[in-house]
């Protein structure tokens, strides 16, 4: 919808979403577009429709198994570019508050948890680190909050996806279970077009194994440590 043909076509939506991403629309869109709810079970009639693809779609558990390998995730650098320098002129309104440098993000959803998050938690603490559940923060606080982010530590999951307004530079590391069909290069093809530095920690499937890659895993904390002293020695 960036481009300018598209400048003034109205948005449609479904009724209910979550405020974030309400508020993320809204931000993105600007105050000129209409932007039109449309309430669970209701239709709407249109002339002609422009269909949005979804970004960061990855599909899991394909129903035949023919086919080998599975897609990490493929994006547009040009398309992310666009969008990146929008949300970092709406965060460069801080209003005089101080952002830490070393971020956590705690997962708190109910798949893919880091079982020992407690005690990698304690390790991060003592580095500086500041804890952060990101579903507590509205979206413009958190494009504020990684745009002034120099190191991220973070379990794979959706909030990570907001690193794409990081600045050139900065270390992002991304927890992960170790499991055949994981999408290990997700992050780094989304990230690394902008110079963000991708690491990874790998760790066990501890809990929950029936649910394949969304088991909950455990990192070794001196794994841990030593991917934090590589960030120290970049």
């Amino acid at each position: 919808c960036a481009e300018e043909r598209f400048k003034d076509v109205p948005i449609v939506v479904n009724e209910g979403l979550h405020q974030n991403i309400m508020e993320s629309l809204f931000l993105v869109a600007g105050a000129h577009r209409e932007i039109i709810t449309l309430p669970i079970g209701r239709a709407l009639a249109v002339n002609e429709l422009y269909l949005t693809s979804v970004a960061g779609y990855v599909p899991f558990e394909r129903r035949t198994n023919k086919l080998s390998g599975h897609s990490h995730g493929m994006f547009s650098p040009r398309a992310f570019e666009m969008l990146r320098k929008h949300l970092n002129a709406l965060g460069q309104n801080t209003e005089g508050a101080v952002w830490p440098e070393k971020i956590f993000l705690r997962r708190n959803s109910g798949t893919r948890k880091v079982a020992n998050t407690a005690e990698l938690e304690k390790l991060l603490l003592v580095r500086g680190y500041v804890i952060v559940e990101p579903e507590n923060l509205t979206f413009l606080r958190q494009i504020q909050l990684f745009s002034h982010a120099k190191e991220i530590v973070s379990p794979t999951g959706a909030a990570l996806s907001n690193a794409i307004v990081c600045k050139p530079g900065v270390q992002v590391a991304v927890l992960m279970s170790k499991h055949k069909d994981m999408i290990y290069r997700y992050w780094s093809n989304l990230l690394s077009p902008f110079g963000i530095r991708v690491s990874y920690a790998l760790g066990s499937i501890v809990d929950n194994h029936d649910l394949g890659i969304h088991g909950d895993f455990s990192i070794d904390p001196g794994c841990m440590n030593d991917l934090l002293e590589g960030f120290g020695q970049k």
